[in-house]
């Protein structure tokens, strides 16, 4: 997979989970310490995340970094 793809799937997962959470894009930055920018880049997938920050996604919203992944 290309990396144009991993990214529309990271965001599209990024952006599901975030809303089952019930997370806005502020509330998942104040969690994250992450710019909301940055989050909002990353689900239009246009921004690729640090492994940092994908872990500390991936722990605000209760999943596995290969479930945002996936």
């Amino acid at each position: 997979m290309i990396d144009t793809e991993v990214n529309a799937k990271l965001g599209a997962n990024l952006r599901r989970y975030r809303k089952q959470k019930g997370f806005t894009l502020h509330t998942l930055a104040l969690a994250t310490q992450a710019d909301k920018m940055t989050l909002m880049g990353i689900e239009k997938s246009e921004v690729n995340p640090s492994s940092n920050l994908l872990q500390k996604i991936a722990v605000a919203l209760g999943v596995s970094v290969d479930d945002l992944k996936a």
